[in-house]
């Protein structure tokens, strides 16, 4: 009965076992040799704070799986997700294989006489680890056109990337030379389960060669397959293909971070440089980062400043960065202090940015350029004082009259006035404390909106109180401009006055307070129940307190918020809203949901001038008119209001601009 096996070092001799185990180790060693030396230059170019954490291990472990082994965010684009996952399946696939070669010849089959490779199962793995191997072809192959036939505007330029494309492509090409030259040699018919050896065997039988010639080619091919192969792993740590590790890693380390939040500065009474303004004030967390980016350039593509032809590009951002790290770690690692930081981004970069998290979002290892920028920003404004005059304005109405609008605490009720709702004072006890915000405050057109809100909410019953004249602002605009001080002073103010009082939950209306209560006032002691109207409203239409009876036969599309969908992914409920109001026709745009568009009132953008290009509510307002609505619906204060006016900058005709409280109250 013939056995299906394989003798491992065929038309070599059991002696060259040695020499490949030697020269294995020697690759090994420079791998390992050049690991250290990239770690060393991550410790030097760094003073150490904001230590990369784990917690939430399970979480990280699941997203490291799902994201980096199974490649789901990369796959949200067909063509480039495909071609990558190829590569790395077929990748791992052919590594296993070689690692259970190495425990039969070195452990099983030495030790304990049991051969693995043998009968069908080594007949299906021959099977899978060619049709592996034809895919990691295929995967490059389409890199190949990719790079340079259709060449998209995003992909960095550069001779590495070409060389590590070939170079891998030889070492798959070599490896199914071998295999077809062995199977024409030793013609044993059950070979066919290796697909592509087999094609390669057939095609040299038809030239007929002398035996003699093809052991000898085989030889020559398989000591340039092991060199290119060892060669390649001693390349990594030297090369882009370091992201082969520092990408997972990076999953590991950075997904399970929440979106949308910053880290403190933790104390401002120790004499230090706040924020960024030489490259080792990062933190190991965010230089990790730099050599994680493999610039795909899947942020470039969906930063709106970036779409918006603003002076920002994420990718180039942190590449930028990246080349001043390393010019910084090779001058200390030799003795020298290194280059002269000087400004290590462009401020009209850090100013364009408005903090959306479509660059964390698309990145498929987490990448984050914005917590890069705040801490940049953070050195303009409490160091340099470096912000625009506006901006100066701003701070002093927040500081002086606890508002973005400077109207002071005697006008913080006027939205209220004839609605009879209930000031929560000490000793008052309430389901729901409603925190109305800024606009929903002051805003002419916002203010108008939390009355009606106020309004149902109390027709149905529900237990609610305002805060009213004691209300401040939340701090969000402050603390993403980069006046972390001024955040943590009005922060600290407003979570004493929230612990005083008795509530089971805050109910907001704007997703910037909302986010900030629920994810970043923690920080800072104030752990509270959080939730924004739209969860509150969905609740009270499904559980038939509030009837939605009258229909709105038009055709709407919905904008969801950054700080609603990408940053705590509610983005379900406002739709259930929606879908609530008999007659609707509810369109999608282009982006949506947690690959939303900004619409650039973020990142304190709402109070500052416009940076150079295009206005990104105008640009958001084109892409959503292309679905020809009727209303474009909205659930923040914020995206309303820049709607509103990109409506009449462009002279759109034929389209209103709604938030959900009034089209339910439309609707009821």
């Amino acid at each position: 009965m013939v056995e299906f096996t394989r003798e491992i070092f065929w038309n070599l001799g059991p002696d060259k076992r040695t020499i490949v185990y030697l020269l294995g180790a020697v690759a090994v060693a420079i791998f390992f040799y050049g690991l250290y030396r990239r770690y060393s230059l991550w410790r030097t170019v760094s003073r150490g704070q904001g230590a990369i954490s784990l917690e939430g291990l399970g979480r990280r472990v699941s997203l490291l799986l799902t994201d980096g082994l199974l490649q789901r965010r990369l796959l949200r684009e067909y063509y480039p997700g495909f071609m990558h996952a190829f590569i790395l399946w077929g990748f791992i696939v052919l590594f296993l294989g070689t690692l259970t070669v190495a425990l039969q010849e070195d452990l099983t089959l030495p030790f304990a006489g049991v051969r693995i490779l043998k009968g069908s199962f080594y007949l299906y793995y021959k099977l899978f680890l060619n049709i592996a191997g034809l895919l990691a072809l295929l995967g490059i192959g389409m890199a190949f056109v990719r790079r340079y036939l259709l060449r998209p505007s995003r992909l960095s330029r550069g001779y590495e990337f070409g060389i590590v494309l070939l170079w891998i492509f030889v070492i798959l090409v070599t490896g199914f030379l071998l295999q077809g030259l062995r199977i024409y040699t030793l013609k044993n018919g059950w070979e066919v389960w290796s697909l592509g050896g087999w094609l390669i065997a057939e095609v040299i039988s038809g030239w007929s060669p002398q035996e003699s010639s093809v052991l000898s080619l085989h030889k020559i091919f398989w000591w340039s397959h092991l060199f290119l192969s060892f060669g390649l792993i001693t390349y990594i740590p030297f090369s882009k293909l370091l992201h082969l590790l520092t990408s997972p890693a990076n999953i590991l380390f950075r997904g399970a971070t929440p979106q949308g939040v910053l880290l403190p500065v933790r104390n401002f009474n120790e004499p230090y440089s706040f924020g960024v303004s030489q490259v080792e004030d990062f933190s190991r967390s965010q230089i990790f980062d730099f050599d994680a980016c493999t610039e795909c350039g899947r942020c470039q593509d969906n930063c709106p400043a970036h779409l918006s032809e603003k002076p920002l590009s994420p990718k180039k951002a942190i590449q930028d960065l990246k080349k001043r790290w390393l010019q910084k770690g090779k001058g200390l690692r030799s003795g020298q202090e290194g280059v002269a930081n000087g400004e290590l981004l462009d401020e009209d970069v850090l100013w364009a940015c408005t903090f959306c998290m479509a660059c964390m979002e698309s990145c498929p290892v987490y990448i984050s350029c914005y917590d890069k920028i705040i801490d940049l920003r953070r050195s303009l404004v409490l160091m340099k004082s470096k912000f625009f005059p506006e901006i100066g304005t701003f701070f002093r109405n927040v500081e002086t009259f606890g508002d973005t609008f400077g109207k002071g605490r005697a006008f913080r009720e006027d939205w209220a006035l004839g609605a009879d709702v209930k000031k929560i004072a000490q000793g008052d006890r309430v389901e729901y404390l409603y925190w109305v915000g800024c606009q929903g405050a002051f805003h002419d057109r916002s203010s108008l909106l939390s009355a009606s809100l106020v309004r149902l909410l109390k027709t149905v019953g529900v237990d609610f109180g305002i805060l009213g004249k004691e209300e401040n602002c939340c701090g969000d605009p402050v603390r993403r401009i980069g006046n972390e001080y001024l955040f943590q002073k009005i922060a600290g103010r407003n979570i004493d006055h929230l612990k005083s009082l008795q509530f089971n939950q805050i109910v907001t209306y704007c997703p910037h307070c909302f986010n900030m209560l629920k994810n970043e006032y923690p920080q800072l002691g104030g752990h509270f129940r959080v939730i924004h109207y739209t969860e509150l409203l969905r609740d009270l239409i499904t559980g038939g307190q509030v009837k939605v009876n009258k229909g709105i036969e038009k055709k709407v599309v919905y904008h969801d918020p950054c700080y609603l969908a990408r940053a705590n992914d509610l983005y379900g409920k406002p739709r259930e809203i929606l879908a609530s109001i008999p007659g609707l026709q509810l369109v999608e745009p282009l982006h949506s949901k947690r690959q939303t568009f900004c619409c650039g009132a973020g990142g304190g953008h709402m109070w500052m001038r416009e940076i150079r290009g295009k206005k990104i509510n105008e640009v958001r307002l084109e892409e959503l008119c292309r679905e020809k609505p009727e209303v474009i619906a909205t659930s923040c204060p914020y995206c309303l209001v820049m709607f509103e006016d990109g409506v009449k900058s462009l002279g759109i005709e034929g389209v209103k601009c709604l938030d959900l409280i009034e089209m339910i109250r439309d609707a009821i």
